[in-house]
């Protein structure tokens, strides 16, 4: 049962070191998000409305936590490519992934 424990905590602060440590990737790189999403030609106005909504416009700190509280509630945010729940994207290609992962395991188990 110790084990156990042990495995959960282990696991779960794992996925917090990388999720924290994507963020911190994702914060650093140079560019802005909002250039890339409305491109050439979009007003100063429209590029601050859009910051606003992202949350773009608070400090590391608040972006931190909110990231995390969307992380938990698996509130993924919407694909700058298709406009779709990034989920929704997720959930739709995990089958293939889960299938390749079992063929995988699976070869590797005969190997």
């Amino acid at each position: 049962m110790f084990s156990v424990i042990k495995k959960i905590i282990s696991s779960t602060s794992t996925i917090f070191f990388i999720v924290s440590f994507t963020f911190l990737l994702l914060f650093l790189i140079p560019g802005d998000p909002v250039d890339f999403i409305l491109k050439d030609g979009a007003s100063l106005e429209d590029k601050n409305l859009l910051r606003q909504e992202m949350g773009l416009d608070k400090n590391f700190i608040s972006q931190y936590m909110q990231f995390l509280k969307n992380f938990i509630t698996l509130n993924l945010g919407q694909s700058v490519h298709t406009g779709e729940p990034v989920l929704n994207s997720i959930a739709r290609q995990f089958p293939f992934t889960f299938f390749l992962s079992v063929i995988s395991l699976g070869m590797a188990l005969l190997w």
